[in-house]
């Protein structure tokens, strides 16, 4: 029985260059309406969030819900 031998396939680099004018990190009340004011003057914005949705922990779990439930009831 013949020894192959496979071959080893490059990779390309993945060279990416992103240029931006402010980088975001979190998109609680704070994150997102700075996000907001800095897209609306031109400015090239990039956010971070570690959640899947954006909005902080104070719209999905914190004083919001809260303060919707309070009128509410």
């Amino acid at each position: 029985m013949a020894k192959q031998t496979a071959s080893k396939k490059q990779q390309p680099k993945a060279e990416a260059s992103y240029q931006y004018d402010a980088i975001i990190i979190g998109t609680g009340p704070g994150g997102e309406g700075t996000a907001m004011n800095l897209a609306k003057s031109n400015k090239k914005v990039a956010v971070i969030e570690r959640q899947q949705a954006v909005g902080g922990g104070c719209v999905h779990w914190g004083t919001i819900p809260s303060k919707a439930l309070r009128h509410s009831v």
